[in-house]
């Protein structure tokens, strides 16, 4: 008996211990879209999702506190989880991403953003992160189609948007508009000609 309880303690301490790695985060739940916003930051479901819920989740990041955004819905069937934060390029999702048994990436093009989108399988769910902007994001999504998980992230992106803070133009996309806009006006140059030359009797 006595040993019994000793493994059963142990038992405890260990699922304590796996709790306490999560346990600088504190989640305020019954909290609004105000209260969101009041923390400067912006967080919205896809267009379709139900049973919204809003939370606060009190972390931090190189040692200094940090306020995440929490919004929990239902989408397509599947049970999601986002967040975000002012800050650019952290894994806000609270998932330890060195535990992913998979990973996949692709390109976010959303707005005038540009990113890449990584869509991770860990601990039986699929969690997603990217960054737009000064804004990282995550979403975790209890499903086991890595297809129907990158859509929902890719939805949840989309909806998410960043206002203010657009990506400056590249030299390459400025080398592109220039050109396109002088192929522009040689077509509109040659259209001039061709009316001009529509009134000509063409007979030789």
């Amino acid at each position: 008996m006595k040993k019994t309880v000793i493994v059963i303690s142990l038992v405890l301490a260990l699922a304590l211990s796996l709790c306490a790695c999560k346990s600088k985060e504190k989640i305020k739940t019954n909290t609004s879209k105000e209260d969101i916003a009041q923390l400067g930051l912006s967080l919205e479901a896809p267009e379709g999702a139900e049973n919204i819920e809003y939370a606060i989740v009190e972390s931090e990041a190189n040692g200094e506190d940090l306020s995440i955004a929490q919004i929990s819905y239902n989408y397509n069937g599947i049970k999601c989880i986002l967040r975000t934060a002012n800050i650019a390029s952290h894994n806000v999702s609270g998932f330890d991403e060195s535990k992913a048994e998979s990973e996949e990436q692709y390109d976010l093009n959303v707005g005038n953003y540009s990113s890449q989108i990584r869509v991770m399988h860990i601990d039986g769910k699929y969690v997603a992160i990217w960054t737009l902007g000064d804004h990282s994001y995550s979403l975790c999504m209890e499903t086991d189609d890595s297809l129907n998980a990158t859509s929902c992230a890719i939805d949840a992106a989309n909806a998410n948007v960043p206002e203010g803070g657009n990506q400056p133009t590249t030299e390459k996309e400025s080398t592109t508009q220039e050109e396109t806009s002088a192929q522009q006006q040689n077509d509109s140059y040659n259209s001039d000609e061709n009316d001009n030359n529509s009134g000509y009797d063409e007979t030789y």
